[in-house]
C-alpha cells in the first residue's frame, strides 16, 4: 500500500514538473502569456464596459420620463400617464433581446414595487403623492443587480494567475538547476547564471498579472460608482416630485383629527 502511495505521489511530481517545464522550452513563452493576459484584461474590459453602458442606458431611458414633468403637481396629475408609459416601455423592451432591455425590465420591477408604497393625498389642498418609504429602498445598486457580479473577483484572479504561473516556472527552473548540478561543480556557474535568467523571465508573469489587476480595478470602481451616481440622481428626481409621509407628520396629523 505505501508503495503505491509512494509510486503515485512521484506520477504526481512528474507530471506537475513537465507541465512546469513547458514554461522553459522557450525564452518567449513569459511574453506569451503576458500578451495573453493582456488580451484577457482588455476583452473583460469591453464586457464589463458594455454591460455598465446597458444599464446606464436603462436608467437614463427611466429618469428621463420622470424629469419630463417639473413639480410636484405636475407629477401627481400625469402619475398615471407615466407609470403607463413605463410599462409600455418595459412590455416592448420584453418582446426584443437587446442587453439594455433586460435591464430596462429589473428597472421597471423595482419602479412598480416602489410605487405599491405611493397615496394620492388631496386633503390638505391640490392632489399630490406621498410616499412612506425612500425609493432607494427599492432602486440601488444591490437590490437591482446593476454591481460587479463575477467581475468584482477578477482583480485577485489576475495577481493569483500571475503568481500561479510565476511559482509554476520557478518549479521547472529548479528542477532543470538540480538536473545540471548532477553534472558536477564546473557547471555551477553556467547553471546559477541559467537560473537567473530563466527565474527573473518568469517574474514577468507575475507584474503582468498585478498590472492588469490594478488596471480593471481602476474601471471596476469607475464604473460601479458610475451606475451608483446615476441611480442617486433617478432616486433623487423622484423624491422631488413626490412628498415624503414621515412618522413626525402622521403624529401631527392624528393629533389635529384628534382635536378636531
Amino acid at each position: 500500500m505505501i508503495e503505491i502511495l509512494t509510486e503515485i505521489g512521484k506520477q504526481t511530481k512528474d507530471g506537475i514538473i513537465k507541465i512546469a517545464e513547458l514554461l522553459t522550452k522557450s525564452d518567449s513563452s513569459p511574453g506569451l502569456i503576458a500578451l495573453l493576459l493582456f488580451t484577457t484584461l482588455i476583452l473583460l474590459s469591453i464586457a464589463y464596459y458594455a454591460r455598465t453602458r446597458s444599464q446606464k442606458l436603462a436608467i437614463s431611458d427611466m429618469a428621463n420620463s420622470i424629469l419630463a414633468v417639473s413639480n410636484i403637481e405636475e407629477f401627481a396629475e400625469k402619475y398615471q400617464e407615466i407609470r403607463h408609459d413605463l410599462s409600455q416601455k418595459n412590455n416592448i423592451s420584453h418582446k426584443t433581446k437587446h442587453p439594455t432591455n433586460k435591464y430596462r425590465h429589473t428597472l421597471w420591477e423595482a419602479w412598480e414595487e416602489f410605487s405599491e408604497t405611493i397615496v394620492l393625498d388631496d386633503i390638505d389642498g391640490p392632489l399630490r403623492l406621498r410616499n412612506s418609504i425612500r425609493p432607494a429602498s427599492f432602486i440601488n445598486i444591490e437590490d437591482l443587480g446593476f454591481g460587479p457580479g463575477l467581475f468584482r473577483i477578477l482583480p485577485n484572479i489576475f495577481v493569483s494567475t500571475g503568481l500561479f504561473l510565476t511559482f509554476l516556472g520557478l518549479v521547472a527552473a529548479l528542477h532543470q538547476f538540480a538536473q545540471t548540478m548532477t553534472g558536477g561543480s564546473d557547471n555551477m556557474d553556467t547553471a546559477m547564471q541559467n537560473f537567473m535568467q530563466i527565474a527573473s523571465a518568469k517574474f514577468i508573469m507575475s507584474l503582468v498579472g498585478l498590472l492588469c489587476s490594478i488596471i480593471f480595478t481602476v474601471l471596476l470602481r469607475a464604473r460601479s460608482n458610475l451606475i451608483d451616481r446615476e441611480l442617486q440622481k433617478l432616486c433623487t428626481a423622484i423624491e422631488r416630485r413626490l412628498v415624503f409621509v414621515s412618522l413626525e407628520d402622521i403624529g401631527f396629523r392624528q393629533l389635529r383629527a384628534a382635536t378636531e
